[in-house]
């Protein structure tokens, strides 16, 4: 008996991981690519004027011995963390999953008990 349910908690967090590894490389391929579009867009806003580095190095007071590229990549980290932030926001926001309160009573529950002998495993 208590063989069987250490293998049905077993099979239970087998299942809770499956998936898991597509969605950890889909994570990777969407960080590497919002990466990619924030430095392409810290490089336009910088090497084409519309920020220009005449704002960090005479407004901001940043001296002129930081050169162009680290100004790129920290533009282009906060542009990242703020792309991060608005798809935070946005999932949080319009997600059903998201908008799930911890602790509402249901019929059926996300995490079942392998150790209930009512469990049929749905």
């Amino acid at each position: 008996m208590q063989l069987m349910r250490i293998e049905m908690k077993h099979e239970a967090e087998l299942e809770k991981r499956k998936g898991l590894t597509g969605r950890t490389i889909l994570a990777f391929i969407w960080l590497f690519a919002s990466f990619v579009v924030s430095i392409l867009l810290a490089i336009w806003l910088l090497i084409g004027d519309i920020i220009g580095t005449r704002f960090f190095y005479q407004d901001l007071g940043i001296s002129d011995t930081v050169s162009e590229v680290v100004l790129i990549v920290a533009v282009a980290f906060i542009i990242f963390l703020l792309i991060q932030l608005i798809v935070l926001i946005g999932y949080a926001a319009f997600s059903p999953k998201a908008k799930m309160r911890t602790g509402t009573p249901s019929a059926y529950s996300s995490n079942p008990d392998p150790y209930d002998q009512t469990y049929d495993g749905r």
